[in-house]
């Protein structure tokens, strides 16, 4: 949890001004829930290179260590180690497909 749990402890007075239980609860902070969106293209952690994803991981693992609920949206391909959410199934970078590859020579000055 990001804060630890508190108890609230309310005395119960009798007609004799005495205080002879008190009623205790609980008080649990709320927790914090974090979405994190990740390129879809590329696993969270990324197996061939430390960019963007490697960040996303890391703060997902480490905001999950503190307490948070962590969601990362990335691609099935993902191993991250939090709650996982995807829309593809396989990462589509570094392009390895021949026929995609015509993407790289594109020019992209224009």
């Amino acid at each position: 949890m990001l804060s630890t749990a508190k108890h609230l402890c309310i005395p119960v007075v009798s007609n004799h001004s005495t205080i002879t239980t008190a009623t205790c609860i609980l008080l649990i902070p709320p927790i914090l829930k974090i979405a994190l969106i990740a390129p879809p293209h590329i696993a969270v952690p990324p197996a061939d290179y430390g960019g963007t994803e490697l960040f996303v991981a890391q703060l997902a693992e480490g905001l999950q260590r503190a307490g948070a609920q962590v969601i990362v949206y990335a691609n099935a391909e993902s191993t991250v180690n939090v709650e996982r959410r995807s829309l593809y199934k396989q990462s589509q970078w570094p392009i390895k497909n021949t026929e995609h590859a015509l993407i790289r020579a594109t020019n992209h000055d224009s």
